[in-house]
């Protein structure tokens, strides 16, 4: 039925008023997408300039570190020195060596940590604004602190050692060392950041700690394998002499040990 004249001015009136209804709708939409994509852009390229930052502060850090150990090259072959004269007992120089490399670590720990909470920040932000389906990623509630106690930083340490966690390891004892220095697991504790080094393959520091742990806990039934340890890494780095001088204390000191059994072995020149 055709639709009378006078209902057509109503009716066209209904239909631009919907049709005005849902451009206003789409184009409130388009605005509200536009302004969250700026908001994003402004966000990455922030967190991109402070990122490139922490990457020069790295590189600064690490220069100075890869300085510092060329230094202890020469200082540790100066205490080889000492050692063939005092029968493999270090100076206490050591000490000083081994604070300072340990505050540049840490540095740059806390560089590298910061470096890769900034690179997933940038990574969701990018996935957002290029559509991504995958929600930003929530902040996961930190992890619960390692104990400080003995028993339990020293179960908490070695079963990161145990997983080749090699800082974490190192963290969990240190951290347990630093609030009770004079616990019944002081000695395991210590002798475990050496440890860790040693498997890690970081000869240098990893002679150094064996040594700290040799001065704090003289007498100790580890001393054999720390002793042995020691002579392993001078030999890792080319300091054979050296070695050779480590391996014979330890024979001398601790004859009925499994340490002096592979000491004779590594003198003899069978393993």
């Amino acid at each position: 039925m055709p639709i009378e004249p006078r209902l057509l001015a109503p009716l066209a009136g209904a239909l631009l008023l919907v049709s005005l209804s849902g451009c206003v709708t789409t184009a409130e939409q388009g605005r509200r997408m536009q302004h969250t994509i700026d908001g994003h852009s402004v966000r990455l390229k922030a967190i991109e300039a402070s990122l490139e930052e922490q990457q020069r502060q790295l590189a600064v850090s690490t220069a100075r570190l890869d300085a510092r150990l060329q230094e202890i090259d020469g200082a540790l072959k100066k205490l080889g020195i000492d050692a063939r004269r005092k029968d493999a007992d270090f100076g206490v120089n050591v000490d000083r060596l081994i604070a300072e490399t340990q505050a540049l670590k840490g540095q740059i720990e806390e560089q590298r940590h910061a470096l890769a909470q900034q690179q997933a920040q940038i990574e969701a932000l990018q996935a957002q604004l290029a559509g991504a389906a995958a929600p930003v990623p929530r902040t996961e509630a930190a992890p619960p602190a390692a104990p400080l106690d003995g028993p339990g930083a020293l179960k908490a340490a070695l079963a990161h050692l145990e997983a080749k966690r090699y800082a974490e390891a190192r963290a969990a004892a240190e951290a347990s060392l630093k609030a009770n220095p004079e616990s019944a697991e002081a000695p395991e504790l210590r002798f475990l950041v050496a440890d860790a080094w040693y498997q890690e393959g970081a000869w240098r520091p990893a002679i150094m700690e064996f040594n700290r742990f040799r001065e704090a806990h003289k007498g100790h039934e580890k001393g054999a394998d720390a002793l042995y340890r020691i002579g392993d890494a001078f030999s890792k780095i080319d300091l054979k002499p050296e070695a050779g001088k480590f391996f014979k204390a330890v024979i001398r000191k601790y004859p009925k040990s499994e340490a002096a059994r592979q000491a004779k072995a590594r003198l003899a020149g069978k393993k």
